[in-house]
């Protein structure tokens, strides 16, 4: 059972009572029946939401994954693993590997929020589950990517691969010692810290703001892009960065690097115009998960 003092489902669904332009198109809070090795378990049996319905994931680590469901032998020949509803985290996505590990939804997220809109991306990360370790171990998220058979930590420009392989994405990474590291593709375009006290077991909300400048789709390549990170409830972001020229596709990854990183509550919504100034001013409580230490 989740703790009672998590606020459900995220920011953008607050909202939706008072404009019914605001869509949630994908939520998913990986509560299941119990413990399985298959990220999709589940996957069409309630635990998702959205105006997309249910939605698969693939996953992978370094080859391409024919299979969407992802077997366990499959995730054990790719030197990672990766769990629903961990027996000590009911209600979580669990991705581990000495290296790395990675799924990636099904779906290319290019719906468009219009001018004034923007493109939510909203969840929980824990990238500490086990032991406060070294700044090597971390979680991250890449969206804007495309996608082709080269799924997995090599190839160019594709969904699933490693944080910073080239193409055009965007990355952001949470280290368990505290510290961020973003990129855009393989180019490092900021760092700093986003808990200034790590503990082991601290979960953080996170919520990326996608806006295009120029005509309010982010994702049809005719005009800039801008991004705006939130973590932990705060009212301003922490990091802003404008992509030139936006993206053409938009694939969401979530990674995982040399330990075990929690995920939860991933949700992703289109904002128009009226519910994003609605939104500005109530800032992100929704989206406020208290710390679970």
């Amino acid at each position: 059972m989740k703790p009672s003092n998590f606020l459900l489902p995220g920011l953008a669904s607050i909202c939706l009572a008072s404009s019914a332009e605001a869509a949630v198109l994908f939520f998913d809070d990986f509560t299941t029946s119990g413990q399985s090795n298959d990220v999709n378990f589940e996957y069409s049996s309630g635990r998702q939401s959205g105006t997309l319905g249910s939605v698969q994931y693939r996953q992978g680590n370094g080859a391409f994954s024919s299979t969407l469901t992802g077997t366990l032998a499959d995730e054990a020949s790719n030197g990672d693993l990766t769990q629903v509803s961990n027996n000590s985290a009911p209600g979580t996505l669990w991705l581990t590997g000495s290296t790395f590990a990675s799924v990636s939804l099904e779906h290319n997220f290019t719906e468009n929020a219009g001018v004034g809109g923007y493109t939510s991306i909203s969840f929980t990360v824990d990238p500490i589950t086990a032991s406060l370790g070294t700044s090597d171990n971390w979680a991250a998220i890449t969206f804007g990517a495309g996608d082709n058979s080269a799924y997995g930590s090599s190839g160019s420009g594709a969904r699933g691969q490693f944080i910073t392989n080239a193409g055009a994405h965007f990355g952001i990474l949470f280290r368990d010692n505290g510290l961020y590291q973003v990129f855009n593709g393989s180019s490092g375009i900021g760092s700093g810290t986003y808990d200034a006290t790590p503990t082991v077991g601290t979960t953080h909300s996170v919520e990326i703001r996608i806006t295009g400048l120029v005509d309010g789709n982010a994702w049809d390549g005719s005009g800039d892009s801008q991004i705006d990170v939130y973590v932990d409830g705060g009212l301003t972001p922490f990091f802003t960065y404008t992509k030139t020229g936006g993206y053409t596709d938009n694939f969401i990854t979530l990674e995982s690097f040399g330990g075990n990183s929690q995920f939860d509550d991933l949700q992703i919504s289109v904002v128009p115009e009226s519910s994003a100034a609605l939104l500005g001013g109530l800032g992100l409580l929704g989206l406020l998960r208290r710390r679970r230490r």
